[in-house]
């Protein structure tokens, strides 16, 4: 009932590194652990890795860090740059309500081993059952106490949203956080004691561009929000930090015009990342105030979608491109123009979206 998809597990005395990377972990079903089951006598470094739609009938719907036993005190798995989203703990195969005391609907572990989590994203993760514990991370003594920090589990960097689970977000019986920075949830969706969350961002609302794929608005209080740790790539491959600051999540995007490579000069269009997947940052000093239209054109010259119509001042300006049309579909890989017309003066920027 371990790992319905993937299940490492060392044995007494011949101790297990693991290491698990780039890789995605979807729609398995198990136990406890649904997509990675890190087990006992081992520990790990998960990085790069998407967890989508997993589903366990107890605990850990997307990972689970085993091992109940005094030999396991300390075993750590460690996730850096990791995707969550819509995993559950605590339903049947079929999808109904387990009667089950579940924990977890993205994580959760043994009393005696730990996690550290580090730029990981949890999106839309639930747990049910008799008495649901952590819709994204469920931590529990199991009677116990949490007596070491060899025990207690470290956030850093880390975001959740949702809104139709049955828990708060994070849940754990008292001390079973050592460390907990820099983090971002909804107010409320943070229970444990015995620690003091360190700058805790407040999200009012969805701060990501979509469900699939979260990467941050431009405007979103995640955005060069977090304590640089000294890590890089993020999950898409972007150095971290881009801005002032790394990014909360699993992704760094641009806060700022300023932070691209390059600059523009007034009148030209400038785009970054190029090529891109999926969101672009384009960027124009313009040179005098007047009404601008700013639109997306195949190169056929057919129009993708506007992204600005209506007066601006002069000075720069940013806008941001998802590779969709205006009705809201998904484009297909290949190049794209960008155009903006002003005050008598036009400028056009070529695009590359890369699938």
């Amino acid at each position: 009932g371990d790992g319905g998809g993937v299940l490492v597990r060392g044995i007494a005395d011949r101790m297990v590194d693991v290491t698990v990377e780039h890789s995605d972990f979807v729609d398995n079903y198990n136990d406890q652990g649904a997509g990675l089951y890190i087990g006992r006598f081992t520990s790990g470094l998960v990085r790069y890795c998407r967890f989508h739609g997993n589903r366990t009938y107890t605990s850990g719907g997307a990972t689970f860090k085993g091992g109940g036993l005094p030999d396991n005190l300390g075993e750590t798995a460690v996730y850096r740059f990791c995707e969550f989203i819509g995993n559950e703990a605590g339903v049947t195969r079929s999808g109904a309500s387990a009667w089950s005391y579940a924990k977890g609907g993205a994580f959760s572990t043994r009393h005696r081993t730990r996690a550290v989590f580090e730029h990981c994203t949890f999106v839309a993760n639930r747990v049910r059952g008799v008495l649901p514990w952590g819709d994204a991370i469920g931590l529990t003594a199991e009677g116990e106490d949490f007596d070491s920090d060899l025990e207690r589990c470290e956030m850093v960097n880390c975001a959740f949203w949702g809104t139709d689970g049955d828990d708060v977000q994070v849940r754990s019986d008292a001390e079973g956080f050592s460390r907990v920075e820099n983090c971002a949830w909804p107010v409320g969706e943070f229970s444990a004691s015995g620690v003091d969350p360190v700058a805790t961002v407040t999200l009012d609302a969805f701060p990501f561009t979509t469900i699939d794929q979260p990467i941050p608005l431009a405007d979103a209080p995640l955005v060069d929000a977090g304590l640089d740790l000294g890590l890089t790539p993020d999950l898409k491959g972007d150095p971290v930090p881009q801005g002032l600051a790394p990014d909360i999540g699993a992704y760094e995007v641009l806060d700022d015009v300023s932070d691209a490579p390059a600059t523009t000069r007034a009148g030209r269009l400038a785009a970054h990342p190029n090529p891109f997947n999926p969101i672009t940052r384009i960027s124009c000093d313009l040179p005098a105030p007047g009404p601008a239209t700013l639109e997306i054109l195949d190169l056929r010259g057919r129009r993708i979608t506007v992204l600005h119509a209506g007066p601006l001042a002069a000075g720069r300006h940013a806008w941001s491109w998802n590779g969709r049309d205006d009705r809201g579909r998904l484009v297909p890989g290949g190049a794209y123009l960008a155009r903006i017309v002003s005050s008598g003066w036009t400028a056009a920027h070529k695009l590359m979206l890369v699938k």
